[in-house]
């Protein structure tokens, strides 16, 4: 029985000491973050040059990642925004504060918007109008049934709308509440220790790098069979 107490006594300070020397680790890692992060970007690119084998099954995978990013950011958006947004709902300090962003935000979209038509328009000399429209009320139709029609057809969109839904409930569900708090706060500590990744994602871009040339050329050979 004394002998389990002991064992059990060294375990729980081995693994405090653990626990200590990872914390140790990763403050001196946010150091010198920059210059580690630097050395491996060489680090990778160098690796690709040296290991063309590994160059062409990075570039790959970084490809097939590209490729079905579409179908990843959407689902991404939805479990990182539904907590924020059953937080800004909960508080109203943070419900006014985002109002105050958001219509910012549109407001500032809205006028760049603007300014790039204008500054298009004149320097390229664009018709103002659509060749098919004949006053201004049909072309803006025309751009808001655009609009409206881009919207349906993207994910992007259904994601947010999804998750401005979600943080709805979650209001009148404090379950739902407490499990999307739960789970930003999980996401939150994952992000604060998933720091010492950065050096290997980063090995990674600079062996995609390297490859990037002979990806675009194969993809360069690949529309030019398709013309």
């Amino acid at each position: 029985m004394r002998l389990f107490q002991v064992i059990k006594v060294v375990y729980k300070f081995s693994l405090l000491n653990l626990v200590k020397f990872f914390c140790f680790i990763t403050k001196k890692f946010e150091k010198y973050l920059s210059l580690i992060t630097v050395l491996a970007l060489l680090f990778g690119f160098l690796l690709g040059k040296l290991h063309p084998s590994i160059a062409t099954k990075v570039g790959t995978l970084i490809d097939l990642f590209i490729n079905s990013y579409n179908y990843i950011a959407p689902i991404i958006i939805l479990l990182i925004l539904t907590p924020v947004v059953a937080r800004m709902i909960r508080s109203n300090r943070i419900r006014k504060f985002g109002k105050y962003i958001l219509f910012w935000t549109t407001l500032r979209r809205f006028f760049a918007c603007l300014w790039a038509v204008i500054f298009t328009m004149l320097v390229f000399d664009l018709p103002l109008l659509p060749n098919h429209s004949t006053n201004f009320f049909e072309a803006l139709v025309s751009t808001f049934s655009s609009f409206i029609k881009m919207m349906i057809s993207n994910p992007y969109f259904y994601a947010v709308v999804l998750s401005i839904i979600l943080g709805l409930i979650s209001k009148k569900n404090q379950w739902l509440y407490n499990l999307l708090n739960n789970y930003i706060r999980a996401i939150e500590y994952i992000g604060q220790h998933s720091i010492l990744l950065i050096p290997l994602f980063m090995i990674t871009i600079g062996v995609y790098i390297y490859e990037l040339p002979n990806v675009l050329e194969k993809q360069m050979e690949l529309n030019g069979r398709d013309m």
